[in-house]
């Protein structure tokens, strides 16, 4: 069993046009799917997917490079996806095209 994460691609920069401030952290929608109703952590938080294995999460990501961290909690976490981000609140950080 696998999660797959729709949103944030891997290597994305994340600016204040991807999510909402929130004091010196971005919060984002982490988006994904995996197994039907099972229960998930993304980052810090759990929760659980919907009847057709999708998930929304909100996860608040500080500045600088960092990480997205989705796994399955059957009996112990299981790291299954992460992928590497890097939040730019700067504006005069530069963003890929």
């Amino acid at each position: 069993m696998s999660v797959c994460i729709e949103f944030p691609p891997p290597g994305a920069v994340l600016g204040p046009a991807d999510g909402e401030l929130d004091g010196q952290q971005l919060r984002i929608e982490v988006r994904g799917s995996g197994p039907r109703d099972v229960p998930l952590f993304v980052n810090e938080e759990v929760l659980q997917t919907a009847a057709d294995g999708r998930f929304t999460c909100p996860v608040a990501l500080p500045p600088g490079d960092g990480w997205v961290v989705v796994g399955l909690l059957s009996g112990c976490a299981c790291v299954t996806n992460r992928v590497p981000v890097r939040v730019a609140l700067d504006p005069s950080e530069p963003r890929p095209a």
